[in-house]
């Protein structure tokens, strides 16, 4: 979990990136919503969330470092979140580079909240990623 929105947001898109599984789940609110690019993408529990997104994470795990472009390096400066009291919104767009061959336009948007078990910190509530075709 965050200190800070912008933390979160990091957090997950490394735990991500690196395939850390555990490290993922820690940044979702119990209660998150996930949408992914395909229609069956759709999860609205942390708990399902990371169960659908294992083999993914797997994958990620095991060709490390083979995602880039401008989307990643926005996504790790996240820079412009907006928070509005307990709620932080951010959404970006720009190219991503998969295993060294699959080059898209992609976009995420993340909706971040206040732990209410903490108070002090962020975990995200809502998430879509989209893969443009």
């Amino acid at each position: 979990m965050g200190e800070t929105a912008q933390d979160t947001i990091r957090q997950a898109a490394e735990a991500y990136l690196d395939g850390d599984q555990d490290g993922f789940y820690e940044q979702l609110h119990e209660n998150s919503r996930i949408i992914g690019s395909e229609q069956r993408d759709l999860w609205t529990d942390r708990e399902e969330a990371v169960r659908e997104l294992g083999r993914e994470l797997e994958r990620r795990r095991a060709t490390s470092g083979s995602v880039r472009g401008g989307l990643i390096d926005q996504i790790m400066a996240c820079e412009g979140v907006q928070e509005a009291g307990d709620i932080a919104v951010w959404s970006t767009t720009g190219d991503i580079e998969l295993d060294g061959y699959y080059h898209r336009l992609a976009s995420w948007t993340v909706v971040v909240g206040r732990d209410e078990k903490s108070e002090s910190d962020w975990r995200i509530v809502h998430s879509h990623f989209s893969i443009h075709r």
